[in-house]
């Protein structure tokens, strides 16, 4: 049996996302989803865009992934990138 979890599911690590970790995100998706996104926050999710330095976007109509980074929470900058799968 699968247990509930509400939609959008929001977290707190328990600790610093550090570089050279790895965070492992588990779920499934509805059979016609076309797209699911995960954002990673600064420091409060609030749905304003203004704190999201990783944005993950799967999408499944494109056969895409994007990634995009916010250069201002990173010490190097990073571009937004696409692949396919």
């Amino acid at each position: 049996m699968d247990s509930y979890i509400p939609v959008p599911y929001r977290s707190k690590l328990t600790e610093s996302f550090e570089p050279g970790q790895t965070l492992i995100v588990k779920g499934k998706t509805a059979e016609d989803s076309v797209r699911f996104t995960i954002n990673l926050h600064n420091t409060a999710a609030d749905f304003s865009g203004n704190d999201v330095p990783l944005h993950i976007s799967v999408r499944f109509d494109e056969g895409k992934v994007s990634l995009s980074f916010d250069a201002v929470f990173a010490e190097k900058s990073f571009a937004a990138e696409s692949c396919s799968f």
